[in-house]
């Protein structure tokens, strides 16, 4: 059986009726395409990733962020968020997965989205800098000093990585401007 997911960490944590309950749910969210709903659900909870229980090759994830982020430097945001989300969806394991579906959703205006995928990022490395440094920064664009604030120190707390260093500058701009609000 494979490692534990984030998709099986979540179905371990149900009952058997409410895991009854959610593969009816799927099942009539999907009943006009042809899938094995059962199949795909026995699979996730037996401990397969999402890309195994949907028969993928094992590289999708992997060309799907290349694409992704290939897209998103072409400036096309709207279809590199489409496959972060894809990639959130199939890998949800994977900060970096996260990190592109912010910053996508930001680049498209949709902060709430871009907050919940910076979150989500800094919940699966906490010890990592890069997601607390785009969080502030959605923060501060929604209006949340307290918050930003929090990320900022959050992101000052983290381990010294290359992303820390490249992103300092900008957070001392971003911790002047939270300064200036009052967070």
């Amino acid at each position: 059986m494979a490692a534990a997911t984030p998709v099986t960490a979540v179905l371990n944590g149900l009952s058997p009726a409410e895991l009854d309950a959610c593969e009816a749910v799927l099942a009539t969210m999907v009943q006009d395409l042809d899938l094995d709903v059962a199949g795909i659900f026995g699979a996730l909870r037996e401990g397969l990733t999402m890309t195994e229980a949907l028969g993928l090759p094992e590289q999708t994830p992997d060309l799907l962020y290349a694409q992704a982020v290939a897209r998103f430097g072409a400036g096309d945001h709207m279809a590199a968020l489409s496959l972060f989300q894809a990639l959130s969806f199939l890998a949800p394991g994977v900060r970096d997965h996260w990190l592109g579906l912010g910053i996508s959703a930001r680049a498209v205006e949709q902060l709430d989205l871009a907050r919940l995928a910076f979150q989500t990022a800094a919940t699966i490395a906490p010890e990592t800098a890069a997601p607390r440094f785009h969080l502030c920064e959605v923060l501060c664009q929604q209006g949340d000093w307290p918050g930003a604030a929090r990320e900022a120190a959050a992101f000052e707390a983290a381990a010294m990585a290359p992303e820390k260093a490249s992103l300092a500058a900008d957070l001392k701009r971003l911790s002047a401007l939270i300064e200036l609000r009052g967070g």
